[in-house]
């Protein structure tokens, strides 16, 4: 019995069509992950600004049911429990940040003002969210790199 080869006519691909193919595919996803990364970031940042203007908004309700102050009155001293409380302050605003820490409303020492904590914001994230409250801002924004903190008075 003789045994022969038959020749197959499926071709495959080499070795260098694979390689270029991959290098086209990771060109491609280094282009586009950045671009994810960034808009994740920007919707973070969004939040957080959404959450500082909701705070803002509520610490200005806050002032005017509370006689004009922001201490004593009608309500105590403004926080986020108290703006929680009494109702002038969506859920969102009331719990934790993007970065995992929280949101404080403190009196500032001019009483007139309120100021607004932010916890454990990266310092990368801390520009963007300046740049979007500055002009709101009647305290200029600040931020300590040693804890992480972003705050601002209104």
């Amino acid at each position: 019995m003789k045994h022969t080869r038959q020749k197959s006519n499926t071709k495959a691909f080499t070795l260098i069509e694979m390689v270029v193919v991959m290098f086209i595919i990771a060109a491609i996803l280094s282009a586009v992950i950045p671009a994810i990364v960034g808009a994740t970031n920007n919707s973070t940042v969004a939040n957080a600004v959404a959450s500082i203007r909701a705070l803002q908004t509520a610490a200005t309700g806050y002032y005017t049911a509370n006689g004009g102050t922001y201490t004593g009155g009608t309500y105590g001293t403004i926080s986020v429990a108290n703006l929680s409380a009494q109702g002038m302050l969506p859920a969102k605003a009331s719990g934790s940040n993007p970065w995992g820490g929280t949101y404080t409303v403190v009196p500032d020492t001019n009483a007139n003002y309120v100021d607004i904590t932010l916890t454990n914001v990266p310092s990368n994230i801390q520009a963007l969210i300046t740049k979007e409250v500055a002009n709101a801002a009647s305290v200029a924004p600040t931020y300590s790199a040693t804890s992480q903190q972003w705050m601002a008075g209104f």
